[in-house]
């Protein structure tokens, strides 16, 4: 392969040793602010909400602008079809892109123009992050252990007004308005109304629903072989809790490496890696219209909540019940508009429960001298279970609203294979010249399952599962399938170690094309001069290497949707009619669909000065 020191592409490297007191737990938040042209962003401060990824901005309006992340030099997918989420489709449910724990990593270099991600195809057209995890070593086992423990606050909020405050800001806007008395007895201040210790309190909302977060992680790790055989084996255990209630995630990683050397040429690679989410989150508002309060979280309720309501029910003595508050309506609207965010938060659902496992096999033949092949097999599984349930006491509504006990389960599964064949070619031609010439052949193929059953008015809260004598609002179903190949082939060359040329191409095939537009090429074009050994500055010692670069490249990037080509029918209990499913069109039959091609120019330089003694 070509050595770092020759690449003319746009690469950066991070090396871990440099960062292993780092206080996080995930990759993503190590590598903020840490690498160039590098955006990172968080979706939200919940656990497990993750961080979006971005190398050199938005490259596309109508395609993902994440990078492909590639470990141990194995593309990394365990996203499951958007067309098939049906449970609350957002970013933040598969935030989490990498699922390594920061100690088990080596380094991680990024690829940023279509030169250096070229090999990788269509799904590196945003950039490639690329990780190598740490790996067995010849020597005796070493055990190695770590245990993390921070602590989250949040910051102090906007000030808000007190009860009486808000109940006083309100009465003089009705008379600033109309000049008129304005009475409502939940401002009213009346000690004979019965519900007046319901709303005569100070209440701060923000306060109730924040807490003092704590993260504990665990790392243990053992390494070690001998001539022959080498093994590297972790495992890392978090519990991360959210600043608000109700937030918790945690997540174990187990992974398993395995170098063994058959013969002087042929070398057995093996890894395997198994990850386990368990997160339990806010009930978050469905947009469908069905909850009939879109976007409204419990933190934005928070904040315009009535400060003078009570948390808790009151009786007409002040004392205080172990049910909360929850209004079918007040002042500020409905118990959909504005309710209770303690009794959201303590009382709904939202559990999500992730296991991925995947497996990589890996033979590399060194064949002659000259000659090596490497050939790859990796088996990736992921399936995700989401739990909703809102019970009635969150709301206050009866049994009779169709709101009572709603449940949602949505279970989705993905089955992936990946290969790939690679040859790379190094003739002896002189002292002066270096060749290397790499081809490649890689596959991929995927099948994704879903459904979704949405039911409400279970005969108690503990009956969340959706069997029984419940009432079906929706229930829905997918399948997907998805596959790609591609051909690559690059030749790279070297002059007098000072002027570098390498000539790449793409050839790529994706089912999310018709017929007609399937293949698509995608040539790169590299140059560097390393002007570090010319005169006068390889006379210069404290320049160890200054070099010019330039690219030019193609890349492509696929539709997120499969079957696009085809028209499409949605079906669901929906669209039922005298309770028979019904169907509907969901998309037109896109036959002029192509591939989205984007070039990049790229230019700059290398500069590597140490001063020696």
């Amino acid at each position: 392969m070509v050595a770092i020191r020759d690449r003319a592409a746009s690469i950066a490297r991070l090396e871990m040793k440099d960062m292993e007191a780092s206080m996080t737990t995930t990759v993503e938040e190590m590598l903020q602010g840490r690498l160039g042209n590098v955006d990172i962003t968080a979706f939200s401060g919940d656990p497990g909400a993750g961080l979006n990824i971005k190398i050199r901005g938005t490259a596309t309006l109508s395609a993902k602008n994440s990078p492909l992340i590639v470990i141990n030099g194995i593309p990394y997918d365990a996203e499951i079809d958007e067309s098939f989420d049906f449970a609350s489709a957002d970013v933040e449910r598969f935030g989490n892109l990498i699922d390594v724990a920061p100690e088990d990593i080596e380094s991680i270099e990024v690829l940023k123009d279509a030169a250096a991600t070229a090999v990788w195809g269509s799904r590196a057209s945003n950039g490639v992050l690329m990780i190598q995890t740490k790996r067995g070593i010849k020597s005796k086992p070493i055990f190695d252990y770590t245990y993390k423990i921070t602590q989250s606050r949040e910051p102090d909020p906007i000030p808000m007004l007190d009860g009486s405050g808000y109940a006083q800001l309100i009465t003089e806007s009705h008379f600033n308005y109309n000049r008129n008395e304005f009475f409502q007895n939940e401002i009213a201040f009346d000690p004979d109304w019965p519900d007046y210790y319901n709303f005569s309190q100070n209440t701060n909302w923000i306060k109730e629903i924040t807490q003092i977060a704590y993260t504990q992680q665990h790392n243990f790790s053992v390494r070690g072989g001998g001539e022959k055989s080498k093994y590297n084996l972790s495992m890392g255990y978090s519990d991360e809790e959210g600043t608000t209630i109700g937030n918790d995630l945690k997540k174990l990683n187990l992974r398993t490496s395995l170098d063994y050397d058959l013969s002087s040429k042929l070398r057995f690679t093996t890894d395997v890696l198994y990850t386990h989410y368990d997160q339990d989150a806010t009930y978050d508002v469905e947009e469908n219209g069905f909850d009939g309060a879109a976007n409204k979280t419990v933190r934005s309720i928070a904040y315009r909540k009535m400060p003078n309501m009570s948390v808790f029910s009151r009786d007409t003595n002040n004392i205080r019940s172990n049910e909360y508050y929850t209004p079918t309506g007040t002042l500020q609207g409905s118990a959909l508009d504005m309710y209770n965010p303690v009794a959201f938060a303590r009382l709904g659902v939202h559990n999500r429960l992730k296991n991925n496992s995947r497996a990589m096999f890996n033979l590399r033949y060194k064949m002659l001298n000259d000659l090596e092949l490497n050939s790859s097999v990796t088996l990736d599984i992921f399936d995700e279970r989401i739990e909703k349930f809102l019970p009635y006491k969150a709301l206050g509504y009866n049994y009779e609203d169709d709101l009572t006990n709603k449940s949602i389960n949505n279970f989705s599964k993905k089955s992936s294979i990946y290969t790939f064949t690679r040859a790379v070619y190094t003739p002896k031609i002189g002292d002066d010249h270096e060749i290397i010439v790499l081809g490649q052949f890689d596959t991929e193929e995927s099948v994704s399952r879903s459904y979704k059953v949405l039911t409400s008015k279970a005969a108690s809260p503990e009956l969340q599962d959706p069997i029984g004598d419940k009432k079906i609002i929706d229930f829905q179903s997918g399948l997907s399938k998805f596959r790609s190949a591609g051909l690559f082939l690059n030749i790279h060359y070297k002059l007098l170690d000072k002027y570098i040329l390498s000539f790449g191409s793409k050839l790529e095939g994706n089912s999310r094309f018709s017929r007609e537009s399937r293949w698509g090429l995608f040539p790169t074009v590299t140059a560097a001069w390393r002007v570090s050994k010319e005169w006068p500055l390889r006379d210069i010692a404290f320049i160890n290497d200054f070099k010019l670069r330039g690219s030019w490249g193609r890349s492509g990037n696929s539709p997120n949707d499969n079957y696009l080509y085809f028209n499409t029918y949605a079906a669901g209990s929906s669209l039922a009619y005298l309770d028979v499913a019904g169907v509907q069109p969901n998309g037109p039959e896109l036959t002029s669909l192509v591939w989205e091609t984007v070039e990049q120019v790229n230019g700059g330089f290398s500069f590597l000065a140490i001063r020696t003694v």
